[in-house]
């Protein structure tokens, strides 16, 4: 049953909020936690992943100014943990106040939660997801922040990146002697082929060179008529006054 059914009938149950706190920009994971529990004083579990439960820790949470308004502006809402036992403290100190972590607050129901009578971690409100922005109190008592949109980016210029005709800014993988393999950690360059130089020609891995052009590099890779994965921006020509 999806939540749009569910929300029509009259036996909702309890409400449940869940926040999840994405770190991984600091190369951290992700921090689950809920202002309640399960009913049974115990952790809330919603839904699995790799093979075990996603767990909500219970810890007291503040969180408000999350409803969009006639305004105009998008909501910039209020979270807040508790810090008697310090446990945020350590966090926010070694990783810049947490800035630009991305918190999610997501919104469902009892009995969809793993020990309900519909568990179906997929049943749930639409997901609010804001960055944290700016931290604006820290003492022994509670850690806050003003939160923003993901797509409030006020005095952000467009476009985010330079658009050239015929440069693709994909990182590539790089060849690592010590392995004897290539390395993919960075690359955002799906190739996964043989190796080519410069100029679009078979190579030793060694001596692989991406020339990050749409022709000798690109369409040598992957193929003059596939649908090529470039960032570059082809059809971009200079505008020419009559």
């Amino acid at each position: 049953m999806t939540i749009r059914r569910h929300v029509q009938r009259f036996d909702l149950g309890a409400r449940i909020t869940l926040y999840e706190l994405d770190l991984t920009v600091f190369g951290l994971g992700i921090v689950r936690i809920a202002p309640t529990t399960d009913g049974a004083g115990k952790a809330i579990g919603f839904g699995y992943e790799n093979g075990g439960e996603i767990i909500y820790a219970p810890h007291p949470v503040k969180a408000e100014g999350f409803e969009l308004t006639s305004a105009g502006a998008l909501p910039r809402p209020k979270f807040a943990v508790a810090n008697l036992d310090n446990s945020f403290t350590a966090l926010v100190e070694q990783n810049d106040d947490l800035h630009g972590g991305i918190l999610t607050r997501i919104r469902t129901y009892d009995r969809y939660l793993n020990n309900g009578a519909e568990p179906d971690s997929n049943t749930h409100l639409p997901l609010d997801i804001y960055q944290l922005s700016q931290k604006t109190a820290h003492t022994q008592e509670r850690i806050s922040w003003e939160c923003s949109a993901l797509m409030d980016q006020e005095g952000v210029e467009l476009p985010g990146r330079p658009i050239v005709r015929d440069y693709c800014d994909h990182d590539t993988r790089v060849w690592n002697p010590a392995t004897g393999a290539f390395d993919y950690a960075n690359a955002t360059c799906p190739y996964a082929g043989d190796p080519k130089d410069e100029n679009g020609l078979p190579c030793a891995a060694a001596d692989e060179v991406f020339s990050k052009r749409l022709v000798t590099c690109c369409q040598a890779r992957f193929g003059a008529n596939a649908v090529l994965p470039t960032r570059a921006f082809p059809g971009v020509a200079r505008l020419r006054g009559r």
